[in-house]
């Protein structure tokens, strides 16, 4: 069964483009749909992933340190991880 998830960061389009550069676009095993959407306080982020441990090894190997660079360099105290919100999937589609 697919996992799902979104959370919300206190970030902007360029800070993500700063981040998505820092990790390249090659796409990731297990990836299946990535969203993000700009909300009120900063940006959401939605994932849907064939197995809930391909996106933890990939946030924590991947995500997580290409952030903490990203911050690093523009001098941003890094924050604790976002509180992750899993989804009840019933059907995942792709084009």
């Amino acid at each position: 069964m697919p996992y799902a998830y979104y959370y919300d960061v206190p970030s902007t389009p360029e800070m993500y483009r700063a981040v998505t550069a820092e990790i390249g676009d090659q796409r990731p095993t297990g990836l299946i749909s990535h969203l993000v959407v700009h909300e009120r306080e900063g940006l959401r982020h939605y994932g849907v992933w064939e197995r809930r441990t391909d996106w933890e090894q990939y946030r924590d190997d991947v995500i997580r340190p290409a952030v903490a660079r990203v911050l690093q360099r523009t001098g941003i105290p890094e924050p604790a991880p976002p509180d992750e919100h899993p989804l009840a999937v019933i059907d995942v589609q792709t084009g």
